[in-house]
């Protein structure tokens, strides 16, 4: 953008939402799909309003009258002294795009509740903004100018009590907030009955014909890395849309096979699945590796992402999954170092098993050989936790430091492995002396051994058979 053009328009950084907490409230897979594509339809209302908004959003990069999948929030370009008019008007396009969706849920319920139902309706979406009046050249200043704007603005928190109703002592049984209003006369389905939104997210859902991703399923949240300090590091405009570009490119790009599970969302550098649990490694690790390919050239500097995944029973309720998949997520960016994945194993029991390792570590190779032979590997991942017991293994002091010295553990522990494997008959072959060495000479399995240990309790867990 030239100096002078640049005089002559304000910056906006519009966001609506709640997002991650609307759609974690499902009962079904449909419903988790059917909050996405709500607040998506929001979204891209919502930046209609902006003016020539194709050629003036620098994120998220879109084609006129193609804004499917879009993220929940936008940088765009707007006429100098008009972007507060802007933002109140994709403001206004958003909510009237929620009363638009809501009219099927709203005539099911009796005459008697719908004002109760309008009134949620209108408290659910928030939505903020912020305006940088004086957008300079440098585009990167200027991201992290509005940022720090939209961060006081949201920190402001800005918002009208939530509206109690008469018949609020059935509350909706996915958000535990707002008043159930679909709730029968003798509450029969007092444990099922829910609040406006989310009976707006049922009706949404009757339409979706979803897969089935098997008893066992896997949450994958996957984000890039150091996305923000990426974006502030751009000069230009040019810079930033081209980056956007690239980010829509990935998105669109992302595809989970019908018989492996569904897409939730994939906006820009987040993407949310739920597939079949023994597919969630290769899934998770195709997704990632499309990302770099995707977004890196020609860029100087690597880009990278990082994945959770979680995996419970198909039974339990999809927002514990979810919860703990983000959960993951920040364990492999901030335990693993980024550019890694990190893993929980939800038993029904209550028991959660951990586990996770950067892209580029030969567990992955590991857990590979252990799949291709899972129908046949017995119980060596406990027979080789039984051998490991007596040396402490993966302990930890009062002050979290471990009980072993990992450095002249490492050849007792691969003796251990390979004892193990020769103990277990359907195990004997699967893997070599040089598979387990390339593992424990990881320098990042030193700070975490017991992550040696918790991979193959992990792949057990996961890929035994169940009828």
């Amino acid at each position: 953008m030239a100096e002078g053009e640049c005089k002559t328009k304000e910056l906006l950084l519009f966001q609506l939402g709640p997002v991650q907490e609307f759609i974690a409230q499902a009962e079904t897979l449909a419903d988790l799909k059917a909050g996405s594509e709500l607040l998506s339809a929001l979204a891209a209302a919502a930046l209609k309003e902006i003016p020539e908004y194709w050629e003036t959003a620098v994120f998220p990069a879109v084609e006129k009258d193609k804004l499917e999948g879009i993220p929940n929030r936008f940088l765009a370009f707007v006429p100098h002294g008009e972007g507060e008019k802007y933002a109140r008007a994709a403001d206004v396009a958003a909510r009237c795009e929620l009363k638009r969706f809501s009219g099927e849920a709203r005539a099911s319920l009796p005459d008697a509740r719908r004002a109760a139902f309008d009134r949620q309706v209108d408290a659910f979406l928030q939505t903020t903004w912020a305006v940088l009046k004086k957008p300079t050249l440098d585009m990167g200043s200027d991201y992290k100018t509005i940022g720090k704007l939209m961060a006081m603005r949201r920190n402001a928190r800005a918002f009208a009590a939530w509206p109690e109703e008469a018949c609020g002592e059935v509350k909706d049984f996915l958000s535990g907030k707002e008043a159930a209003l679909d709730v029968k006369p003798d509450k029969s389905n007092r444990n099922s009955a829910r609040g406006a939104m989310n009976l707006i997210k049922k009706h949404v859902a009757e339409r979706l014909d979803l897969g089935n991703p098997g008893k066992y399923i896997a949450v994958i949240a996957l984000d890039g890395d150091r996305m923000g300090a990426r974006l502030s590091n751009f000069k230009t405009q040019e810079e930033h849309r081209e980056f956007s570009r690239k980010l829509a490119d990935y998105a669109a790009g992302v595809k989970i096979a019908p018989d492996d599970g569904i897409l939730v969302y994939a906006g820009g550098d987040d993407v949310l699945a739920v597939v079949n649990a023994k597919k969630a490694f290769a899934i998770a690790a195709r997704l990632a590796k499309d990302f770099v390919e995707k977004i890196n050239a020609p860029l100087e500097r690597k880009v990278t992402a990082s994945a959770g995944i979680a995996i419970g029973s198909a039974r339990m309720p999809l927002q514990d999954v979810i919860r703990e998949a983000r959960i993951a997520e920040s364990r492999a960016k901030h335990i693993y170092g980024r550019d890694a994945l990190a893993v929980s194993v939800m038993k029904r029991s209550g028991e959660i098993l951990y586990w996770g390792c950067s892209w580029d570590s030969p567990a992955l190779d590991i857990y590979a050989k252990l799949t291709a032979s899972t129908d046949r590997l017995g119980g060596f991942a406990y027979k080789l936790a039984g051998f490991l017991q007596p040396y402490a293994f993966g302990r930890r002091d009062e002050s979290g430091r471990l009980q072993m010295d990992w450095e002249s553990m490492k050849g007792v522990v691969c003796a251990e492995t390979l004892h193990a494997l020769m103990q277990t008959e359907a195990a004997k072959g699967v893997l070599t002396e040089a598979d387990i060495d390339a593992y424990l000479s990881d320098s990042k399995l030193a700070g975490r051994p017991e992550d040696f240990l918790g991979l193959f309790l992990c792949e057990s867990f996961i890929n035994r058979p169940r009828d």
